[in-house]
């Protein structure tokens, strides 16, 4: 079944490719379907693949350091695919393809009009013209009861209705992954995901549009998403309607490159004086989906999988490293190598409960679980996920199973405010 639906995928993919406006419009929908079939059927399969680990218990631990599972065939071409698509637009000089990228991502256009299957609707919004940085906002559909009440105020009149009212909703914040060069929140496969989470999580979604490298190399990315949450603390106006933002709960979420920005954007956000620059935008939570980090040393992961890794090698993570890092720096930066000799002490930050998850088949994961372990030493709530059988961002990439999965996972865990099961987990990991 799930072959079936992945091949579905890639065929209405490469059609909307071909096909003009209004026949695009029709199978984008049936892309919807296909999508949102998947996801129920795999959805009674999530229990049978329990994904949270005990850093407390080294045998599971040492699990981690072995690729025992196995990826199904259709994700296999869907990763030589990709792989294939991304050796072409990237040229050994450390420059892009912009064009051919941008042509290859497919890309989708934001609607109001509320989608039938979720009820989530979505229109982009510039932040800054000058800089181009944008973003694609996800609105939850609005709760019966206030259309209802919304009805009978206006009586038969139901032009200009007006649902001002409706209840405060959380905010999720999401940085697309794509090794800070490609892929943007327009990307069908990021539109999707964002629908699906602001429909399962009934939370307002902001997904950033950030400028990409070789063009803009860092900080630019990150100073883009730390200007989105500036934005959205002193934003005024009905662009949210019909809900009203709740800026107390601020989750930070992202996948790869995407997952890195969100530990520094958290970080920096969370460090300022609370004195002299008093936040109504409250970082409550962060989650790091498949995190992009690295260093100048390889890892006994990326020495074992050199050969054999799936989506994210040596080859194409160094040559992103070095179009994104300034001149002159190596992997040790402190923005790559957030555990190494130039990075800040995690016990010196101010950082949120945190959620990183990990995938069997990722040549990154034991960066990822550096991190994890290097929050609990530093007595940071943290919760770790890892997913047998997945490959690096797989719930961008058709997983249906381990997607749904993973998606549910994400959304027990923002809903668990008071974070007890992350905070649990770094008490008994450090014992």
């Amino acid at each position: 079944m799930a072959a079936n639906n992945t091949t579905c995928l890639l065929s209405l993919t490469h059609l909307n490719s071909l096909l003009g406006p209004s026949a695009r419009a029709h199978t984008h929908t049936y892309a919807e379907v296909v999508f949102m079939a998947a996801e129920t059927l795999s959805t009674a399969l999530i229990e049978t693949c329990p994904a949270f680990v005990d850093m407390s218990d080294a045998a599971k631990l040492s699990l981690l350091a072995t690729e025992k599972g196995s990826v199904s065939l259709s994700m296999r071409l869907i990763v030589a695919v990709v792989k294939k698509v991304n050796d072409i637009i990237r040229r050994p000089d450390g420059t892009l393809n912009r064009r051919l990228s941008d042509l290859l991502e497919y890309k989708v256009p934001a609607s109001e009009v509320p989608d039938k299957l979720r009820g989530v609707s979505s229109k982009d919004v510039v932040i800054n013209s000058q800089t181009g940085l944008w973003v694609r906002i996800f609105l939850p559909p609005a709760s019966k009861a206030n259309v209802s009440n919304g009805m009978t105020k206006m009586g038969n009149n139901h032009e200009g209705l007006d649902y001002a009212t409706e209840g405060k909703r959380r905010i999720i914040v999401y940085i697309h992954g794509g090794g800070f060069a490609v892929m943007a929140a327009d990307a069908f496969i990021y539109d999707q995901f964002c629908r699906h989470l602001c429909g399962r999580s009934k939370a307002v979604v902001v997904s950033v549009n950030y400028r990409r490298s070789p063009e803009h190399r860092f900080p630019v990315a990150h100073d883009d998403c730390y200007a989105v949450l500036e934005w959205l603390e002193g934003f005024k106006g009905d662009v949210f309607k019909p809900h009203e933002l709740d800026l107390s709960q601020c989750v930070l979420m992202g996948d790869s490159a995407g997952a890195n920005i969100v530990h520094h954007l958290g970080a920096k956000w969370l460090a300022c004086d609370a004195s002299t620059h008093p936040r109504s935008l409250c970082v409550t939570a962060h989650v790091l989906l498949f995190p992009f980090f690295g260093g100048k040393d390889r890892t006994p992961t990326e020495l074992r999988m050199h050969n054999k890794a799936l989506l994210v090698n040596l080859e194409n993570s160094d040559w992103h490293w070095r179009t994104y890092l300034p001149h002159g720096s190596n992997r040790d930066h402190a923005v790559c190598n957030v555990m190494g000799p130039n990075a800040p002490d995690l016990s010196m930050l101010q950082l949120p409960r945190s959620l990183v998850t990990i995938a069997e088949f990722d040549i990154l994961k034991d960066w990822q679980l550096r991190y994890a372990q290097g929050l609990v030493q530093a007595s940071k709530p943290v919760q770790l996920l890892y997913y047998t059988g997945g490959i690096h961002s797989f719930h961008v990439l058709g997983d249906r199973k381990l997607g749904s999965r993973m998606l549910s996972d994400i959304v027990a865990f923002i809903e668990d405010g008071d974070g007890k099961r992350s905070a649990e987990s770094a008490v008994a990991s450090a014992k």
